[in-house]
């Protein structure tokens, strides 16, 4: 591990948008110092990505929402806010019934496409250009909602990940 350097706080905001907020687990695999510890550089990044990660999180707060289903237009929900700019919308899924929602897509009253997606699960957080808006409009192909929370952060789009990256894969012993 010595010879290695503690990904970059982009890159690892840049996998945790793509993990965690697609609801998947994320694992950083920090491993222990020949003394059985922890690298104090490896320590400094985790910190360091966890305080930011949290100050997103935390920017955002939740907004009601009111099914808004008709049997044209499917699933949908209104969800209210303020009026103040907001770059990241957080969902979270009713998974009592299971995993339902397939596809969804985050649209202004008037229908512009804020933004769009597969499943929802879990947890699903966008990050958009900030909009100031009284409402958005979530339609789905399915299932139900259990929560919206909205907030501005500063950070208008999720991090790239690194020119050429690929997520080391090793194959199960058989």
């Amino acid at each position: 591990h010595e010879e290695q350097q503690p990904k970059s706080l982009d890159h690892l905001l840049a996998i945790s948008y793509r993990s965690i907020g697609w609801g998947a687990n994320l694992l950083l695999n920090v491993p222990p110092t020949t003394s059985g510890g922890l690298d104090p550089a490896d320590v400094a990044r985790v910190t360091e990505w966890a305080d930011e990660w949290h100050r997103r999180l935390d920017a955002m707060t939740e907004a009601p929402m009111t099914p808004a289903t008709t049997e044209t237009t499917g699933p949908r929900w209104v969800i209210q806010l303020d009026g103040r700019p907001i770059d990241h919308l957080a969902i979270r899924e009713d998974l009592t019934a299971g995993q339902q929602i397939f596809s969804h897509r985050i649209l202004t009253a008037d229908g512009q496409l804020v933004a769009s997606g597969g499943t929802i699960g879990s947890l699903r957080i966008h990050a958009f250009p900030a909009i100031a808006t009284h409402q958005l409009v979530i339609e789905t192909d399915g299932g139900q909602l259990r929560s919206v929370r909205a907030g501005l952060t500063g950070i208008e789009r999720r991090e790239d990940l690194p020119v050429g990256f690929e997520a080391p894969t090793v194959a199960p012993e058989s």
